[in-house]
């Protein structure tokens, strides 16, 4: 068993573990999210716009978030094909009256590269200290 984790595959399984924890933990799906389409979401936007809180755009993603009113936290998460389309849906949201808003589409480059990074120090640190 001492052999075992003295190996190369120890620190393999547990770097694996951590990246696998991480990703959930870094990209995880809300769980409070209603299923639902763009179509559901601009038709609910032409429909009933006064279901609809606010509506928040993340370019990055391409996806869209919209707060639906009522005061218990329920969201529609979905994408959106293609910037036009995002652009008519903007006109609608702006017809309508809804609030909205967008994130930036730039980022951090010290945490893309840190993150990136991330595994290759974990490893040579089980390495060193294995």
């Amino acid at each position: 068993m001492n052999r075992f984790f003295r190996s190369a595959l120890f620190p393999l399984i547990i770097l694996v573990v951590l990246a696998w924890v991480a990703m959930n933990t870094l990209t995880g799906d809300d769980k409070q999210a209603e299923k639902a389409t763009y179509s559901d979401l601009v038709a609910r936007v032409q429909d009933n716009p006064e279901t609809i809180d606010q509506v928040t755009v993340n370019p990055r993603k391409q996806e869209i978030t919209a707060e639906l009113t009522g005061g218990d936290n329920r969201k529609i998460v979905v994408n959106y094909p293609t910037d036009e389309s995002y652009t008519f849906f903007e006109r609608q949201l702006r017809a309508e009256g809804v609030k909205y808003d967008s994130k930036g589409v730039g980022g951090n480059w010290w945490g893309s590269i840190l993150v990136s990074l991330l595994p290759f120090v974990i490893l040579i640190a089980f390495w060193i200290f294995l």
